[in-house]
């Protein structure tokens, strides 16, 4: 029971030390993150046909007009996912989108440029 125990916690703090600093919500680096995802999530709904489903939930409407390439042709980055483009790609999930499509999504230009995005703003942290 100690062993699972001493686990447990020793997980939980490793993941905390993997999430690494956060940005203040108002900080123009996080309003650029949280646009590039609504815009994906906006290009979801409009390739599924239905509009203010779950996946827009709490993104500002303005974000709606976006024309992000969420088709499925840009493949894998050379040196592989981050812990951010499973993050993203678990959100997308957790929001309703069918499996099929945050699939497609994720190998998409649009989602591949907001992990680079996040990646070139947090390694500057």
């Amino acid at each position: 029971m100690f062993r699972q125990t001493a686990f447990v916690i020793a997980a939980a703090i490793g993941l905390a030390a993997c999430m690494g600093p956060t940005l203040p919500a108002d900080d123009p680096r996080q309003i650029a993150l949280v646009k590039g995802e609504c815009e994906i999530y906006f290009a979801a709904e409009r390739q599924l046909g239905q509009a203010g489903t779950s996946l827009t939930q709490g993104c500002d409407p303005s974000y709606a007009s976006s024309t992000a390439d969420i088709a499925g042709t840009y493949g894998y980055p050379e040196n592989g996912g981050t812990a951010y483009s499973e993050t993203l790609y678990r959100r997308m999930i957790a929001r309703g989108m069918p499996n099929e499509m945050a699939m497609q999504i994720s190998k998409s230009k649009a989602f591949w440029d907001l992990v680079a995005l996040q990646t070139q703003i947090y390694s500057t942290l």
